[in-house]
């Protein structure tokens, strides 16, 4: 995103994009009128994002901050990856999990992330949230 801090137009439209918030959402972000509009509601959404926590989407058990969110990529904090079957996965990066259960060894074929392993991250309940990465070397 280089270079168009200086244009807050695009800035604003390259925010609403990467913020991680439900499509809903982003589409109302676009669709304001005035750049002053948008960066607005865009603060408001970053102040939410900021005092939520994030929840097991099976046993509601607060499994992370959002103030944990980080950026992994060029990417931002959210992305969409295709893994080796076809599935998308829609992730968030988090510096810190609550009480996930670790499953298997560290793999580092198929990894998203050059130089990172990756296991597959669940909640006590067993829901699958994620996979934890850890740097190889």
């Amino acid at each position: 995103h280089c270079g168009e801090e200086k244009d807050p137009v695009s800035f604003s439209f390259w925010l609403a994009s990467t913020l991680p918030l439900e499509s809903e959402r982003q589409q109302d972000l676009l669709e304001v009128d005035t750049t002053a509009g948008r960066l607005q509601m865009e603060i408001e959404s970053m102040q939410l994002l900021l005092s939520s926590s994030l929840k097991c989407e099976s046993c509601s058990s607060s499994i992370a901050v959002t103030k944990d969110m980080f950026r992994m990529s060029g990417n931002g904090i959210s992305g969409v990856f295709v893994n080796t079957h076809g599935f998308l996965h829609d992730i968030v990066t988090l510096m810190r999990v609550k009480g996930a259960k670790l499953q298997g060894d560290p793999e580092v074929e198929h990894s998203w992330f050059p130089g990172y392993a990756w296991q597959i991250a669940n909640c006590r309940c067993g829901m699958h949230l994620g996979w934890r990465f850890t740097a190889t070397e």
